[in-house]
């Protein structure tokens, strides 16, 4: 009997070989990024569209670092407010982090993201991806210089946005 609905576990399995891959070789891993959030929510073709809510800005924060297993300690903030689903310890080596626009200044005013991180363990390579209205960037990335100490593992990066540049 075949399924009429394949499993996309293995599909999900190879892009998350790649992504690890891509950032060990400090390559582009934007468009790997990219298929795994569209394996984690479905083409809006699959459900009934909300105009009022497409209208809305979208703001999200990807974060991928390796080895996988490593958790992250991350706290952020928009705009000087805590950002709902970004306070904790994480795992697994990627991290999709949604700004809910009421958090969000009205469009042409600059927007603020600080984000505290802490690698619990050394050894790791990260990078910070930003996507402000399907318009997707790296705005960071970095490395454990000094593997045998904790002395790096700790840092703050903050995002700006918005204002009349973009």
């Amino acid at each position: 009997m075949s399924l009429k609905n394949p499993s996309l576990l293995p599909r999900y399995e190879a892009l998350r070989v790649q992504l690890q891959n891509a950032i060990v070789e400090d390559a582009n891993a934007g468009e790997v990024l990219q298929a795994l959030r569209t394996l984690d929510n479905p083409p809006p073709v699959f459900f009934p569209g909300n105009r009022v809510a497409e209208a809305a800005p979208h703001v999200e924060l990807a974060f991928a670092w390796h080895p996988e297993s490593i958790p992250l300690s991350l706290y952020m903030y928009c705009n000087n407010e805590p950002v709902p689903g970004a306070m904790g310890i994480f795992s697994g080596g990627r991290l999709f982090v949604p700004i809910p626009a009421p958090l969000l200044k009205p469009r042409g005013a600059e927007n603020e993201v600080v984000a505290f991180m802490r690698f619990m363990v050394g050894r790791w390579k990260y990078q910070l991806w930003m996507d402000v209205d399907g318009q997707r960037k790296r705005v960071d990335q970095g490395r454990d210089t000094t593997s045998g100490s904790a002395d790096d593992d700790s840092f703050i990066r903050t995002v700006r946005f918005g204002g009349r540049t973009e």
